[in-house]
């Protein structure tokens, strides 16, 4: 069964616990969170997808305790694996929502792959001098983004060198596409207090892991 990882933090609820959802299949879904929850835990995970909410009964079948350094500090943060209960009424939406957000994932790499292609083609057609122009647009310098939420409920997004997280806000890798980062700035405006300290811890941890993995891939 195909699962889809989720790059960008995604507010979530199980049971009475603030999660992060990190990936979706039909047979389970993927938390991280920052309270021990026992596996075994049998409860309703809620979550929006595709503009939809859904509520599905989960169990948690694995649990483990990933520790991440952040500067002087340590975040420790569960990362829990749920196996779907109830999902017989939801089995049709959730695979509508992961066949939208698959289709689009796989545009967006065409897309990207067309764009790189034909920035290169350009270069090889001059002759032999590199355009600042279009160094600039396939040469990125700061490999971060940072959003802060300001009092005014206005957002200042700025790229940055430091991939540290702002205490009203977040920073993601500047790999991240506008729409992707704008989405997150609205969850991040709906979410609660816990949500939003959810939001960055996921978002640090998720630019101090190693990961080879293409932005959008569905893996199985």
């Amino acid at each position: 069964m195909n699962r889809l990882t989720f790059k960008m933090p995604r507010p979530a609820r199980f049971a009475t616990y603030e999660v992060v959802l990190i990936d979706l299949s039909l047979k389970g879904a993927g938390i991280q969170h920052p309270n021990q929850i026992p596996p075994g835990t049998r409860s309703t995970l809620r979550f929006r997808l595709e503009r939809e909410y859904h509520e599905i009964t989960c169990e948690i079948s694995r649990s483990k305790l990933l520790l991440v350094r952040q500067g002087a500090k340590t975040l420790q943060i569960y990362r829990s694996g749920l196996s779907f209960v109830g999902i017989e009424g939801e089995a049709e939406t959730i695979k509508d929502a992961l066949r939208k957000r698959v289709q689009r994932a796989i545009a967006r790499q065409q897309a990207d792959a067309f764009a790189n292609s034909d920035a290169m083609r350009g270069v090889e057609e001059s002759s032999g001098a590199i355009p600042l122009a279009a160094l600039a647009s396939w040469m990125e310098t700061r490999p971060f983004v940072r959003c802060v939420l300001e009092k005014n409920g206005r957002w200042k997004t700025e790229k940055v060198d430091a991939p540290e997280q702002p205490p009203n806000g977040f920073t993601v890798s500047s790999e991240e596409g506008e729409k992707e980062i704008d989405l997150l700035r609205r969850a991040f405006e709906k979410a609660t207090e816990e949500q939003r300290r959810l939001i960055r811890m996921f978002a640090q941890i998720t630019l101090h892991e190693p990961s080879d993995e293409p932005r959008g891939r569905y893996e199985p």
